[in-house]
């Protein structure tokens, strides 16, 4: 038997780097992974019942039941990911009840009729859900991963990285960020530039939202993975094939600036790119517009946006590359 809470020395950093790398290991040769979520209630016995029982259409009292249930707080931590995805046999255990893990990602409370309730109330369906299997989660890139799980919980905001780095494939040399003795300023930038440099992509510059104040002194360009966005960007929130890259493909970009801070990154990324012009009017998010005088202004303003945009485009030729610095 193996309890991370109690197998892993938490105060000793070292030791926890060396045990953390091993967690998938562990969790992928498990002969049972069992998954407590805590003692039954009204909703959890009715939701769990659903599941095992899968037939009918969900009612609203069903759909209710499964959103009260997924409140718990196991489904909002981070390290449960690795739970089921390395798991070859996955139980999650509520009061008397034990239900196979595969019955949640494949129960029909998840098809579009049921999606169609919680969309109703906001409800947002755990990162977790997403990992059915131990073949699930490869196909999947690391940023995307990361963006997945966004909304995931640690109570170190180092976990928020780290614990999806166990699941990369240990070829790929992401191993070595899982190093409690690095900080998170440190282990966010060292992620940021690794992720431009294996992608030769600036798509990782879509999850900067803003640091939190615990991480002031976080680049502008690395994304904070602590702090939970309020809106989507197209460049992570929306799964499009062959989205655009105004950047090109392979992106170029420089580095300058090491910081000591930083543990010898560098705190400057410069990337090549158009000029395009200055801005001068920023409207208000679409979140932000009460009514629908508002909405029609913005609407039009959009228009006019479109159709400048529409002119550059069609005189892209006449424009010349330009190094930007982004710090």
């Amino acid at each position: 038997m193996w309890i991370d809470g109690l197998c892993i020395d938490q105060s000793n950093e070292p030791e926890k780097s060396i045990q953390v790398r091993q967690m998938g290991k562990i969790f992928g040769t498990a002969g049972r992974v069992l998954i407590y979520l805590g003692e039954p209630d009204e909703h959890s016995d009715r939701a769990l019942k659903r599941i095992a029982n899968d037939g009918a259409s969900p009612t609203p009292r069903d759909v209710q039941d499964m959103q009260k249930f997924l409140e718990r707080p196991w489904f909002e931590r981070v390290w449960v990911l690795q739970e089921v995805a390395f798991s070859r046999s996955a139980y999650a255990i509520c009061g008397d009840m034990c239900v196979p893990w595969g019955l949640f990602t494949a129960h029909h409370m998840w098809k579009a009729h049921a999606i169609k309730f919680m969309r109703a109330t906001h409800f947002r369906s755990p990162a977790v859900l997403s990992y059915a299997s131990e073949s699930s989660f490869p196909r999947t890139p690391l940023l995307q991963q990361l963006n997945y799980s966004r909304l995931c919980k640690a109570s170190d905001p180092r976990d928020k990285v780290i614990a999806l780095l166990g699941m990369t494939n240990p070829s790929d040399g992401w191993n070595r960020l899982i190093d409690y003795s690095m900080t998170t300023e440190q282990i966010y930038t060292s992620l940021a530039r690794r992720l431009v440099e294996q992608d030769r992509s600036l798509r990782v510059l879509s999850g900067a939202h803003g640091s939190s104040p615990e991480h002031a002194s976080l680049p502008t360009w690395v994304p904070d993975w602590s702090v939970c966005p309020v809106m989507h960007t197209f460049g992570l929130g929306h799964h499009r094939k062959g989205l655009y890259n105004a950047g090109g493909h392979p992106a170029v970009v420089e580095w300058s600036t090491p910081s000591a801070e930083l543990g010898g990154e560098c705190s400057v990324l410069i990337a090549q790119g158009v000029k395009v012009g200055s801005v001068h009017m920023v409207d208000k998010p679409m979140d932000d517009i009460q009514n629908g005088l508002e909405f029609r202004e913005g609407l039009i303003q959009w228009r006019t946006g479109v159709s400048l945009l529409s002119h550059f485009v069609y005189n892209f030729p006449r424009y010349q590359s330009r190094l930007a610095h982004v710090e």
